[in-house]
């Protein structure tokens, strides 16, 4: 890429956008489906002596909803008032609006699309996690891996299988509706996870600082430095792409999140990087100053 002209570089970008756009409108005609989005809201009619037969007719509300809401136990309960239950109109609108809000945001999801995305997702994971273990990884299998996920998981199964557009659905939903989406929760525990950790902001409210940082810290396998055959160059953190691979050479300051890319690993002079199981070791006292040993390379 660092060789092309001016000219060849913005032709292939124009390529690619065009491709994303036009591979995007085939796959909305592939799967097509509901939009996912939360349901506009309906104003229920109710009036006084009103029937819960009645009120399901004129609010066109199934009477499996209106068992499941009112807690009917046989037929002859839908000729009972509303009044009979208990509950103001008020009251009785919020619960079925709540009901009815579930039911739509539960009909407007992919249920095959769904599992079917996370399911490769899991194996395309696993996939460079073998490949990473066996130190396979270089600068041509990442870009392949980085155009395949986008293909993949970001135009032929619409969006990427991100959990925080889940939490993002699931506060809007709750705001907007004051309604809580089971299946949501799920990724939203990743956030309530972000009160026991480091860094307040990354971590705590930008919810992509929180995963990579988090699942980082918490990972068997780590980006470890052998010390014994390091000669200091310094290679490593001037090749990664973040300024991670300087703190954890060096741990002069807090490790931020490594996104595991292996540039580390595939340019070290002493084979000194690896992704191992294990607990990150400190580096030798003195062990950065003024070694002599600086390698220069071009990125």
């Amino acid at each position: 890429m660092k060789n092309l002209s001016p000219l060849k570089l913005f032709i292939l970008f124009c390529v690619l956008i065009g491709s994303v756009v036009l591979l995007s409108n085939v796959t909305n005609k592939l799967w097509g489906g509901k939009p996912e989005t939360i349901p506009a809201a309906k104003e229920l009619v109710i009036v006084e002596d009103m029937t819960v037969e009645q009120f399901g007719q004129q609010n066109n509300i199934p009477n499996p909803v209106m068992k499941e809401i009112l807690g009917l136990q046989n037929k002859s309960d839908l000729q009972k008032q509303l009044d009979d239950f208990g509950l103001s109109h008020e009251q009785i609108k919020i619960k079925f609006d709540k009901s009815l809000t579930l039911k739509a945001e539960h009909e407007s999801k992919n249920w095959f699309k769904i599992p079917l995305k996370f399911g490769l997702w899991l194996a395309f994971l696993g996939v460079v996690f073998t490949l990473m273990r066996k130190n396979r990884i270089n600068s041509r299998t990442r870009k392949i891996f980085y155009l395949t996920a986008v293909i993949l998981f970001g135009i032929i199964l619409g969006a990427d299988p991100s959990p925080m557009g889940t939490v993002k659905d699931a506060i809007h939903l709750y705001g907007a509706k004051k309604v809580i989406f089971p299946p949501r929760m799920i990724a939203l525990s990743i956030l309530l996870l972000s009160l026991f950790v480091y860094r307040p902001w990354c971590q705590m409210f930008c919810p992509f600082g929180l995963v990579g940082w988090l699942v980082e810290k918490t990972s068997l396998f780590k980006v470890k430095v052998d010390y014994d055959s390091c000669i200091s160059c310094e290679a490593c953190a001037k090749a990664c792409p973040s300024t991670v691979m300087n703190a954890i050479l060096k741990r002069t300051n807090v490790i931020p999140d490594c996104f595991a890319c292996g540039t580390c690993i595939n340019i070290c002079p002493t084979d000194s990087i690896r992704f191992q199981v294990g607990k990150r070791q400190l580096p030798p006292k003195d062990k950065f100053k003024d070694t002599g040993n600086e390698i220069k390379f071009s990125r």
